[in-house]
């Protein structure tokens, strides 16, 4: 039966993706932006990451308006797109996911590396591993989503086109679904679950006796403010990883019950909207999330919307009036995250390399 959305349901599905895909598009851009055009924010293994994950977040935002928006604005699901870019749209649609939780995992690992062996941080999360662990990510998702290419295609019924799986009802592709399933769900939920958990118990914890001797010395070693900025991050990157799983798990519902469980339940296209609308809320809530927790992240938007302390800042150096305060510069000297490779000046009060909490160009 053809699915049709009713009037009432079109306007406020209409307005909810607007404004989702408006925050996706525009956080996103802010995010590269922000991290693409300071080039020691790009320095920092985090950011790289970040910067990653926005990519792949604001691709999917974009090509998702390909699917919802015959749905909304026309009433029914069509493909107003050319045929060519049925197989193409959806194949780029699964690679920007598979890469988006991909680098949520190699986020989780570079923390849990950072914060239960700190001592090995600064060989292990260099910036060509934290490169090649990306490449490798978008590799796999290219590889993996092919099927989606090879099987989509445009179909006719009447005067609609509609953009279809074709292998749909065959048995090897409930099997690649499964495996897909395992590989992008459940387990970086459970790797990003357990990782976080033992970052907590480290971070958290009371009496750090009990736990392994580098990460033992981090906890002894580091003021309160640096813990709680350490804190602050994981709480960040875990509420990312909850959006995530939150996101898409009625999603991965409806695949077990019709597909494992073979249970014969055929939802309202207005829950295939619904869910849809989940989809676009995980790609567009991550800069949100950054602004929230991350007050440098905040800095660095102030910086780049409202660039005139900068610019008044920089002429004064050109118009020869000195800095108040001098400079000196170290390589990773200034910043207490092992991970963060560049060489920024150090405020000089007195001591030759004075430490710094954080790096200010680190979310």
């Amino acid at each position: 039966a053809m699915h049709t959305l009713g009037a009432e349901y079109a306007v406020s599905f209409s307005i909810l993706f607007s404004v989702l895909t408006l925050i996706g598009v525009v956080g996103n851009l802010l995010v590269i932006v922000a991290i693409g055009s300071d080039r020691k924010m790009r320095a920092c293994i985090m950011n790289i990451l970040l910067l990653n994950l926005a990519v792949a977040d604001l691709s999917n935002v974009v090509l998702a308006m390909g699917e919802w928006s015959p749905a909304v604005f026309i009433g029914r699901p069509l493909w107003i797109l050319p045929d060519a870019l049925c197989p193409i749209n959806r194949y780029l649609e699964c690679v920007f996911l598979f890469t988006s939780i991909s680098t949520q995992l190699i986020v989780c690992l570079e923390r849990y590396i950072a914060t239960i062996h700190p001592m090995r941080a600064r060989a292990w999360c260099c910036r060509n591993t934290a490169l090649k662990a990306v490449a490798i990510a978008w590799g796999l998702a290219a590889v993996f989503a092919l099927p989606y290419a090879l099987h989509h295609q445009v179909i006719y019924r009447g005067s609609d086109r509609h953009c279809v799986n074709v292998a749909l009802n065959q048995s090897w592709w409930l099997a690649f679904k499964f495996v897909e399933f395992i590989q992008y769900f459940v387990c970086p939920c459970a790797i990003i679950f357990i990782g976080y958990s033992k970052i907590a118990s480290v971070l958290w914890a009371k009496n750090p006796v009990g736990i392994k001797s580098d990460s033992a010395h981090m906890v002894q070693s580091g003021s309160e403010k640096q813990l709680a900025t350490r804190r602050t991050v994981v709480k960040m990157l875990v509420t990312c990883a909850l959006v995530y799983f939150c996101c898409y798990a009625p999603i991965q519902a409806l695949f077990l019950t019709k597909s494992i469980f073979k249970l014969r339940y055929h939802p309202n296209y207005e829950v295939i909207l619904l869910l849809n609308v989940f989809a676009v809320t995980c790609s567009a809530s991550n800069p949100l999330l950054y602004t929230l927790f991350s007050t440098r992240f905040r800095n660095r938007l102030k910086t780049l919307l409202f660039s005139s302390e900068r610019s008044d800042r920089y002429s004064s150096v050109a118009n020869g009036r000195e800095p108040v305060r001098a400079v000196v510069t170290r390589r990773n000297s200034c910043c207490e995250n092992s991970s963060c490779v560049i060489t920024r000046p150090c405020l000089s009060t007195g001591a030759k390399y004075p430490p710094v909490p954080k790096c200010l160009y680190c979310l």
